[in-house]
């Protein structure tokens, strides 16, 4: 990297215009330069702008270009001139113009390289350009694009560049400006004080190492580092994976045969209790069946019975029909009768009412008749007294008085001859009435008679067809007895059509079995001839299986014993399980392991001659004396270092035989190893570490010091010195080195002879290996395995086709009985079927004899009913006859007897001899008239007043017997249209008729309650037959014909009713018993159908296996124990069968664990979980392991052999890694060398790191392990997009994250981690012997963090340099640039700042710093230039110009760069408008 000569700045505007550099040139010479400007003068800027010089539109941290510089209008221009080589002085020119275009930042890039005074250098540039007022000002882009352009064409040395690349790449090649360094050098001033900011991330140790260390020897080395291997990756990723998934398919396919025939194994365990418990649940279905057949069998009795008990229900109904048709008919009769009752007891009421009305009307009207016959009587009395009070007055005549007693008596006989005749006429009448009625009687009675009569024919003929009916019906009873197993519940003719029925089906399911006898007997003949063939050929494949096993044993233990040698010498190889595995990398490693302990014999053998020569030059001495030995160093260590020779071989190599004649003379160079420049540091480091073995002194010149050597006396300045030295100059201390020596001489020789021992047992192991592929290659193995794969499926297939043709045979010899014993039992059935079927055909003919009987049974009790009613009324009619006859006879008797009371009466007797006379028919007042005229003649008439008063009295009875007749009159209902003339026999009628209606009104009373029960009765029963006949109609429909016999329809009701009671009885009886035999069956079935739960023996696929015949027998009285011992034999199969599935299960799951967790091939991984998913059956589970045995041994053979030629792939792509982190390592540990300081003590380095080291063959297994892990990462389906697709850049970000130098050496190194550690600098002259760990140096004080954060930094850049351009530090040279904005911060004391710089002057760096620091001396002492800049106000105090004063350290320049003065000169202010 080139040193900075001058820096120009032109038309750079910023803080929006308010302030600009017009045209500044800064002189810096090569040399450390500081500018001090106050804060807020732009000391950031200044360093952007110095950045885009190199690295143009760079922005800094958050500081973008556009927003930094004001470009609207006008460009700015930057330029920087370098000096790129000392002698001859020659300067590289970077030169940018920055301007907007379209509010987008652009830029022209120019280089140019020249000379000392050349006309085109950097003050030359046209970045002004003059002005007609004598003036300047900046020049436009397109002036600089124009001269940039021109000078490319004119000027060889002259580029400009289209694109920022190839500006790096040429300002890289030519003027050795790195790029990269230039950008860690903007991410230091990201901010101020910003060496502690670039540390910021950097808080643990390993954040410094993956964010900084790391990335910049990735930077430093060739190549793209973890690019490359994550394109190489990405380019060979199906090869690694190929790789990767053979070696995984080889041992994934090995693992699955074992694990199949592991699983299979215990399958076949599984399968035969599978097969018990098959075997058991077909029984065990035929058993359900049996029983389903039984609850069948009794649920279709229970549905006859329940169709029986409908039927009986219906009959119920049909009976509760006619029962309450009976109930209506009864009330119709009731009804009837007692409106007949009613009627008769209202007629008897009303003859009784009406005899009584007669009788009342009789006796009102005999009242009527007495008080009218009184009423004449007493008017005749009044008109005899009142003639006698006019006789009084008059007196009459003797024979007026005769005359008038004569005409008397002949009315009075014209009286009773009247009365004489009409009763005559009456009683006549009478009489004629009687005889009629009579007659009547006469012609009742006989038709009564023969009504009685034809009455019992009827009965007689009735009677007689009930015996015969009942014959018939007990010869049916017997008959129904004996067909059917009950009897009165079960109906003939329903089970008459069922026989036939199942007659016919009978024979049509014996011809069906007979025929499938027939099949299974050819069937068992035609197996048993194929079992003979197969027999015969599953003999020769054991025969040539068993020599092909014996050859493949033969090659498997030849190479098992291989194998575990390999195992014992090479642990990394332990889980190989075949030897064709990995090949090509055990005899690698095996060879890698040669040439090792070949290495370590010889260091052995090396030190055990060391050990021996001291002993012997040693052993009679009593003091110490020295001898070199360093040859095996540079041997040992000469790949390490860019160049690396002993003094010795030095001399020996020179061409100038002169030189190397006087060299010889001096013995120095013997102890002296000669070494590139800048690794000096290294080769001390090492030598440090080896003490303990060097007998002498050591010394280290770089190159340029062993050159300077030869021409002139140089002191070598620093020797290693072996520690035994110090030790031995004591007599005690050399005794017991010497002792020491003896023992480490032994030590030697037996650590000489293991190697040697180790070293035969690897060369022997060689041989082996080689011996055994060139015996047995992988081709014979493949090929002998699968002549063995397949000859064993062969005849495994033939031994289970054997094996499921003599089962079939079981099987058939089972369905064979089976069939004869049904066979047996249907012929048995049929018999008895036939029995019953012809008793049956009697029983229904007598059946249907008793259907036409019955009827005419109805027919006749029919007519037996219309006689009796016939014969009922006939009675009822006598019974009136009788009733008339005898009131008849009363009349008549009562007439004779008025008559012979006329006759016997005194006054007729008297008058009897009279002439009638008819004219005047008042017999009282005849009467009377004769009385008076008898006392007249007599001379007997009374006084006046007696008359008088008899008078009164008459006219008073006159009275009196008026009212009353009114009165009687009054209680007539209608008015008499006659009253009859008054009898004597009259008043004693009057008091019989008053008597008897006095007793009729008792009997009336009694009579009328009776009417009135009846009534009420009567109503009742009208009520209560319209509601049975309303309601029976409403529940059947309406009455036709009535019930003709109650009372036998009763009977026939009680009869039937007592069947149907017996029937009920019957039917509950054996619903009960069927019930219960239906609910045990049904419990069996239960418990069954529950266990089906469990055992899934119904279920479709499960054939219906054969039950014994005793089994058969016993279930109709053991079912439950049957069922129960069956289930408990299910149980103990199934518990036995889901032991062995748990076990089976458990390895099914195990194995597809195994699948998922091993196997990654996805195919392998599906096919063998598929297969042993769906494999169900140990059959199908055999055949699919043949398949996969014959897949994966046809696979293995395939795999294998692939497996040897990727195996070379990926050891060469491992190795690549391997060798990288090698260097990457070796490469880290060159940094902390960058910080090595001088001190009083000598050299001493200000950082030192600790990195793990590792074993070559487990860092490649290690590595060889990640590249499976990415690969198995990648498979996964968290790669995958939304359409089930590679994600590709989320694989490319993932390959890249895990090849990062950082996860590499986390792969490699495991646990441990690299420390870093530093010491504490407080001045030159004292810096810490003590490390203090990464963390604890950022807890220092802010000075002290400042020095070692900026020691390491500047380390950083220079190893960068020396790797990018092979740029190599110069103690007195500066070779790169560093500029820093306000980089001291709290570091501003000397004894901090100290350290840095003599770093920095080690390295070559220039610093150039930016910072506010104006007092202090450690300006000055480290800065030979120093820049005092300002900013100075316009006229019109608008904008704010940077003005400078340059100071020049003259002493220093003189001392050590006088040719800078001549540089360094004084430069006007450039005014710009």
């Amino acid at each position: 990297m080139a040193s900075i000569s001058k820096i120009r700045y032109t038309n750079v505007i910023y803080e929006n215009g308010s302030k600009r550099y017009n045209d500044e040139l800064f002189k810096c010479a090569g040399h450390n330069t500081a500018i001090l400007l106050e804060n807020g003068g732009g000391k950031t800027v200044f360093i952007q702008a110095a950045l885009q010089a190199v690295l143009p539109h760079m922005d800094l941290g958050e500081r973008k270009v556009k927003e930094t510089f004001s470009l609207e209008g006008e460009a700015a221009h930057i330029a920087i001139e370098w000096i790129i080589q000392d002698k001859p002085r020659r300067y590289g020119l970077t030169a940018v113009t920055l301007y907007l275009q379209n509010n987008e930042l652009k830029s022209y890039k120019y280089a140019y390289e020249y000379g000392v005074d050349d006309k085109h250098s950097i003050e030359n540039l046209p970045f002004t350009q003059p002005e007609l007022s004598g003036g300047l000002r900046a020049s436009s882009k397109g002036e600089m694009n124009e001269y940039y352009q021109r000078m490319s064409k004119d000027y060889m040395t002259a580029q400009s560049f289209q694109t920022t690349r190839l500006f790096h790449d040429y300002i890289e090649e030519h003027f050795k400006i790195i790029a990269e360094e230039w950008r860690s050098i903007a991410v230091i001033n990201s901010g101020e004080g910003s060496v502690e900011a670039f540390f910021d991330g950097c808080k643990t140790t390993q954040d410094l190492v993956e964010k900084l260390l790391l990335p910049t020897v990735e930077q430093g080395l060739v190549g793209s580092g973890s690019d490359d291997f994550t394109s190489t990756f990405e380019s060979q990723r199906e090869h690694f994976k190929k790789h990767k998934q053979l070696t995984r398919s080889i041992e994934e396919s090995k693992k699955i045969k074992e694990e199949m025939a592991k699983y299979v194994k215990s399958y076949s365990v599984y399968a035969k209790k599978i097969e018990d418990y098959t075997a058991k649940k077909e029984e065990a279905k035929a058993l359900w069946e049996l029983i389903e057949m039984k609850e069948q069998e009794a649920q279709k009795e229970l549905k006859a019975l329940e169709q029986e008990q409908y039927q009986l229900k219906e009959e119920k109904e049909l009976l509760e029909k006619q029962s309450k048709l009976i109930e209506v008919t009864e009330a119709k009769e009731i009804f009837e009768q007692s409106q007949k009752t009613y009627e008769a007891e209202d007629h008897l009421y009303q003859a009784m009412r009406h005899k009584r009305e007669e009788k009342e009307t009789r006796r009102h009207m005999l009242k009527l008749s007495w008080f009218k016959h009184n009423m004449g009587e007493a008017q005749a009395k009044i008109r005899v007294y009142e003639e006698q009070l006019a006789l009084l007055n008059e007196d009459q005549e003797v024979e007026a008085l005769k005359e008038a007693l004569e005409e008397n008596s002949c009315q009075l006989k014209g009286c009773f001859e009247d009365q004489l005749a009409g009763y005559k006429k009456e009683y006549e009448r009478g009489l004629i009435e009687k005889e009629r009625y009579e007659e009547d009687r006469e012609v009742a009675t006989k038709e009564k008679l023969t009504l009685e009569e034809e009455m019992k024919v009827l009965r007689e003929k009735c009677s007689k067809l009930e015996g015969i009916i009942e014959s018939q019906k007990s010869r049916m009873e017997a008959i129904k007895k004996t067909i059917l197993s009950q009897g009165i519940g079960e109906d003939v003719e329903e089970h008459f059509k069922l026989w036939q029925s199942r007659i016919s089906e009978i024979e049509v399911h014996e011809l069906t079995l007979r025929q499938e006898l027939k099949t299974l007997e050819e069937e068992q003949d035609t197996l048993n001839v194929a079992i003979e063939e197969k027999n015969s050929k599953r003999t020769a494949f054991m025969g040539e299986i068993s020599r092909i096993t014996a050859e493949l044993c033969q090659l498997e233990e030849a190479g098992e014993k291989v194998l575990q040698d390999v195992k014992v010498m090479l642990p990394i190889f332990y889980s190989v399980t075949s030897i064709y595995a990995k090949p090509q990398q055990m005899l690698d490693t095996l060879e890698e392991q040669v040439e090792r302990f070949t290495r370590e014999k010889e260091d052995a053998l090396l030190m055990e001659r060391q050990h021996s020569r001291f002993l012997e030059n040693y052993e009679d001495h009593e003091y110490f004396t020295a001898e070199p030995l360093i040859e095996s160093f540079v041997a040992k260590w000469y790949s390490q270092f860019s160049f690396l020779q002993s003094g010795t071989d030095f001399i020996q190599s020179l061409e100038d035989e002169a030189v190397k004649e006087r060299m010889q003379n001096q013995p120095r160079w013997t102890q002296i190893m000669i070494v590139a420049d800048g690794q000096k540091e290294a080769l001390r480091i090492k030598l440090e570490e080896q003490r303990q073995k060097i007998t002498t002194p050591v010394g280290v010149l770089t190159l340029t010091e062993a050159k300077g050597l030869l021409e002139e006396h140089v002191e070598i300045d620093q020797m290693i010195y072996p520690k035994a030295w110090q030790e031995d100059m004591q007599t005690e201390a050399f005794k017991a080195h010497k002792n020491e020596a003896m023992k480490a001489l032994d030590e030697a020789i037996a650590y000489r002879k293991q190697k040697e021992s180790k070293l035969r047992e690897l060369d022997q192991l060689l041989d082996k290996i080689r011996n055994f592929l060139s015996v047995y290659p992988h081709e014979k193995y493949v090929a002998l395995r699968e002549q063995q794969t397949n000859l064993k499926a062969e005849e495994a297939t033939l031994s289970r086709a054997i094996q499921q043709d003599k089962d079939r045979i079981e099987e058939i010899k089972k369905e064979s009985k089976g069939i004869q014993t049904l066979l047996q039992q249907e012929s048995h059935e049929r018999n008895t079927l036939q029995s019953a079927v012809e008793k049956a055909a009697e029983y229904l003919k007598l059946k249907q004899d008793n259907d036409l009987q019955e009827q005419a049974i109805h027919i006749l009790q029919g007519q037996i009913k219309d006689q009796e009613n016939l014969i009922t009324k006939v009675r009822v009619s006598l019974e009136q006859l009788k009733e008339v006859l005898d009131d008849i006879k009363e009349r008549l008797e009562g007439l004779r007897r008025s008559q012979t009371r006329i006759e016997d009466d005194e006054l007729y007797k008297e008058v009897k001899n009279y002439q009638a006379d008819y004219s005047n028919g008042d017999l009282a007042y005849l009467r009377d008239k004769q009385i008076q005229l008898k006392e007249s003649l007599n001379s007997k008439q009374k006084g006046r007043s007696e008359i008088e008063h008899l008078l009164e009295q008459s006219k008073k009875a006159y009275a009196d017997n008026e009212k009353n007749f009114h009165l009687e009159e009054a209680e007539l209902e209608e008015k008499l249209t006659e009253i009859p003339n008054f009898r004597v026999e009259y008043e004693e009628e009057i008091n019989k008729l008053t008597k008897e209606l006095n007793g009729l009104k008792k009997d009336l009373e009694d009579l009328e309650q009776k009417v009135k029960g009846a009534k009420t009765q009567f109503d009742k029963m009208e009520q209560d037959y319209h509601s049975k006949k309303e309601n029976f109609e409403k529940a059947y429909e309406p009455i036709s014909t009535f019930i003709p016999d109650c009372c036998k329809a009763r009977e026939e009701e009680e009869k039937l009713q007592t069947q149907l009671k017996d029937k009920e009885q019957y039917i509950k009886g054996q619903s009960q018993t069927l019930e219960k035999q239906l609910a045990l069956i049904v419990e069996s079935k239960l418990q069954m159908d529950k266990k089906d739960q469990l055992y899934g023996y119904c279920a479709p696929e499960v054939k219906v296996g054969l039950l014994d015949e005793k089994i058969k027998e016993e279930v109709k009285t053991q079912l439950k124990r049957i069922t129960t011992e069956m289930i408990r034999t299910l149980e103990t199969l199934k518990s036995s069968m889901d032991s062995s599935h748990t076990h089976i299960t458990v390895q099914r799951e195990s194995f597809k664990h195994f699948c998922q967790r091993e196997i990654r091939d996805s195919k392998l991984r599906n096919m063998a979980i598929q297969g042993i998913t769906q494999k169900e059956n140990y059959e199908d589970l055999i055949k699919w392991q043949d398949h996969m045995v014959e897949r994966i041994n046809h696979t293995l053979s395939i795999l294998e052999r692939d497996m040897i030629d990727q195996d070379k792939q990926l050891s060469q792509f491992i190795t690549h890694l391997y060798t990288y982190l090698r260097t990457v390592v070796a490469e880290l540990k060159e940094i902390p060398k960058k910080t090595r300081v001088k001190t009083e003590e000598g050299w001493k380095t200000i950082y030192e790191f600790d990195i793990p080291g590792w074993q070559e063959d487990e860092g490649k297994e290690k590595i060889r392990n990640h590249i499976y892990k990415m690969l198995d990462d990648i498979d996964h389906e968290s790669f995958l997009d939304e359409d089930n697709e590679e994600a590709l850049q989320k694989v490319k970000k993932y390959i890249k994250e895990q090849f990062k130098l950082k996860q590499l050496l986390k792969v490699v190194m495991g646990s441990t981690s690299i420390r870093i550690r530093c010491r504490k600098v407080s001045n030159i002259s004292d810096i810490s012997t003590q490390l203090f760990s990464w963390e604890t140096s950022n807890k220092w004080s802010g000075g002290e963090k400042w020095s070692k954060n900026m020691a390491l930094y500047l380390g950083i850049l220079n190893y960068l340099a020396e790797k990018k351009q092979n740029i190599h530090s110069d103690n007195n040279k500066v070779s790169r640039v560093v500029i820093l904005d306000n980089p001291f911060g709290k570091a501003s004391s000397g004894h901090v700042l100290e350290p840095v710089f003599f770093i920095a002057k080690q390295l070559g760096f220039q610093i150039i710093a930016l910072t506010a620091h104006t007092e202090g001396d450690f300006i000055r002492k480290y800065f030979p230039i120093v820049y005092s800049c300002k900013l100075r106000s316009t006229a019109d105090l608008q904008t704010a110009i940077f003005t400078k004063e340059q100071e020049i350290k003259k002493a220093y320049f003189m001392d050590n760069d006088p040719v800078a003065l001549s540089v360094l000169g004084e430069t006007n202010q450039v005014s710009l408008f």
